[in-house]
């Protein structure tokens, strides 16, 4: 064997024990990307969530902005309803006052 091999066969090593990486359990195995890692402790918090009885059907926070967005802008509405009611039984004991 030449001194070139030896070296090859070392960085090859070097590079197969750089792409191992222990994974948060504990076990060391192929890398995983940081999405498919935070993707599976979504779902185990999730899980979790609906064994403590809490409600899940938000699951992100950008979702849960546009849902808190779209509830304010109903409540908005009824409002703007309930406003409208209250102007028009107002004209209307005006128009009874003034008759």
């Amino acid at each position: 064997m030449t001194i070139n091999e030896g070296s090859h066969e070392e960085k090859r090593m070097k590079r197969k024990r750089s792409s191992l990486k222990v994974n948060p359990a504990g076990v060391s195995g192929i890398r995983k990307p940081e999405g498919i890692i935070r993707k599976n402790q979504d779902k185990l918090q999730r899980k979790e969530e609906v064994r403590m009885g809490i409600d899940v059907t938000v699951v992100k926070e950008g979702q849960l902005m546009e849902r808190q967005f779209a509830e304010e802008k109903e409540r908005g509405k009824e409002l703007c309803a309930l406003r409208e009611e209250q102007d028009s039984v107002n004209v209307k004991q005006e128009r009874l006052l003034q008759e």
